[in-house]
C-alpha cells in the first residue's frame, strides 16, 4: 500500500472500544473540570499568570 492509497475504514463492534471510549470521554470531563477550577480561582481570589487555551468552547460551570 502506498501513500496514495485509500483503504476502507470499518466499524469495530462497541465491546471493543467501550474502554478507549470510556477513557477518552473521563478525560475530557478532567480536563474541562480543572480548566472550570482554574477559571473560578482566577475570578475569584485574583491569581494571575494562567493562560488557558480555548479547547472547551468557552463553555462556563454547570
Amino acid at each position: 500500500m502506498s501513500i496514495d492509497q485509500r483503504r476502507e475504514g470499518r466499524a469495530l463492534p462497541f465491546d471493543q472500544v467501550i474502554d478507549r471510549v470510556r477513557h477518552s470521554l473521563r478525560e475530557q470531563a478532567t480536563r474541562r473540570a480543572l480548566r472550570h477550577y482554574l477559571l473560578a480561582l482566577e475570578s475569584d481570589i485574583g491569581v494571575e499568570g494562567i493562560v488557558l487555551d480555548d479547547d472547551a468552547g468557552g463553555s462556563l460551570m454547570q
